[in-house]
């Protein structure tokens, strides 16, 4: 004789005794004029939240691991929410600064550039720009950057800071070039 395992019988009778150990939990929950269950919400619960956009998530993991100094990890999660969306500026000068703090400026100042062309008021990408040039020995250029800044935030207190910084090696660099004496070309 052969006896079927699986079968709905089987089922139909692990449900039933699902269904009896539920009503017995129901049994013991106060119920309303109605005979309705009422439900007990504690005091501090709070809605769900929505679920969290992808993009936003690695944003913000990218954010906690450059607090906690992984900045390697930091591009890693920089690079994955660009992933998911290319044309995001802030992920773009996030991921800059993420490149300062390795001493990787062609990278740092790449990042702002293709932020810069996004959001070219973007202040965070001018500022981290202009470090990334200074750093390269782009005086000049980074200079630029900076009085653009400022014309964002003329207040800030770190960039006025760095504009004297700048300035001290533009002019040291030009006082270190070499004179060259440039003859006036005769009329013909």
């Amino acid at each position: 004789m052969r006896v079927r395992v699986g079968s709905r019988a089987y089922g139909g009778a692990r449900r039933h005794r699902r269904d009896t150990a539920s009503d017995a939990i129901d049994a013991t929950r106060p119920r309303d004029a109605t005979g309705m269950n009422q439900t007990q919400v504690p005091a501090d619960a709070r809605p769900l939240a929505e679920p969290e956009n992808p993009e936003e998530a690695q944003r913000r993991l990218g954010n906690e691991k450059f607090a906690k100094g992984d900045y390697e990890g930091a591009v890693r999660s920089y690079s994955l929410c660009l992933g998911l969306k290319a044309r995001n500026h802030v992920a773009l000068s996030n991921r800059a600064m993420a490149y300062l703090k390795q001493n990787q400026y062609n990278n740092a100042e790449a990042d702002c550039d293709t932020a810069l062309s996004y959001e070219p008021d973007h202040f965070k990408s001018l500022q981290r720009r202009a470090t990334a040039r200074h750093a390269l020995g782009k005086h000049r250029a980074a200079a630029q950057d900076v009085m653009r800044a400022l014309r964002i935030e003329p207040s800030s207190k770190a960039l006025l800071a760095q504009r004297q910084r700048i300035l001290a090696a533009l002019r040291s660099a030009a006082a270190d070039a070499p004179f060259v004496s440039v003859r006036a070309a005769e009329a013909s």
